[in-house]
This record gives structure tokens, C-alpha cells and sequence, in this order.
């Protein structure tokens, strides 16, 4: 992978476009479960809110502490907020949380009811807009969250 690819919302909302380099793309690839016996994968979305558009510049990856089933994934490991904070911290705080991301055991992944309500509660807790990636095996699923009038409003973005 070697172009930057710019996800675009598919309805109005707060952000404009996100940013996924091929640093992050191939990050996401080398997680994606290739077999029945390969356990979901996931961390943290790092990155700049620029205005109304985001860059992803990495992610946290799976660590020691971290749930992993064939069809789930609890981020447990201190080892997200360590490297989350490290950027946050070497980049004046310009760098920080952007959204989660976690694999799906399917070609083209949708989230589940559990994923929504996890997303619209980290959206909640940051009051901020957030990215949620899932990888699937042949592609990924790309949403946007933001909180409006008190409510929580989610949207898909192209589906890469």
C-alpha cells in the first residue's frame, strides 16, 4: 500500500474527511484474521484533529492483558494508553485518542450491536468526534460518532 486514502462521510456531519496512511493500512492488514482460529485484533486510533478533518498517524496493537475471542476483543492492556500518551506528550499535545479500532472475522465487516454501543459510550465519555475502523478479511468498515443535542449520531464512511 503506498497512498494515503481519505475517508469521506457519507452524510453531513463534523468531520469533513479522515486521513489513513499506508503505515496505518498496513497495520490494520498484518491484524486481520486470515483463518477460523485467529482471535479478533483491535487498539486505539493516534492521530491530529485538524478543523473538521482528522489524520490517523498510528495505532496501538494488541498487547499482553488485551481479551481476545474469535469474535471479540477487550482492549485491557496498559500498553495503549502508554504509547497514546507517549505521542501526546512528544507532540505537545497536538497528537491524541482519535477512535478504536478491532478486526471481524468477515469479508465485509458491519458492526455489531455490541460495537455501537461501545463506540456511542467512548464518544460519550470524550466528547469528542470519534473514528471507528473494523478490518475485515477483504476490506474495512469505516464510521464517524459525534455527540449532537445531547445524543449520540453515528455514520459510515466508504467502506475501503
Amino acid at each position: 500500500m503506498s497512498k494515503d486514502i481519505i475517508l469521506v462521510p457519507q452524510e453531513p456531519c463534523p468531520i469533513r474527511g479522515v486521513l489513513v496512511p499506508p503505515s496505518v493500512q498496513e497495520a490494520l492488514q498484518a491484524h486481520k484474521q486470515r483463518d477460523a482460529v485467529s482471535k479478533e485484533a483491535g487498539g486505539m486510533l493516534l492521530g491530529y484533529r485538524r478543523g473538521s478533518y482528522l489524520e490517523i498517524v498510528d495505532v496501538t496493537r494488541p498487547g499482553e492483558g488485551d481479551k481476545r475471542t474469535l469474535n471479540r476483543f477487550i482492549r485491557q492492556s496498559a500498553q495503549h494508553c502508554y504509547l497514546a500518551i507517549r505521542y501526546w506528550r512528544q507532540s505537545k499535545g497536538h497528537i491524541g485518542h482519535l477512535g478504536e479500532w478491532h478486526t471481524h472475522p468477515e469479508a465485509f465487516p458491519k458492526p455489531s450491536s455490541i460495537d455501537i454501543k461501545e463506540w456511542k459510550r467512548v464518544t460519550q465519555a470524550t466528547h469528542e468526534n470519534n473514528v471507528f475502523l473494523i478490518q475485515g478479511t477483504a476490506s474495512i468498515f469505516a464510521a464517524i460518532a459525534w455527540e449532537e443535542d445531547g445524543e449520540i449520531v453515528l455514520t459510515s464512511m466508504a467502506t475501503l
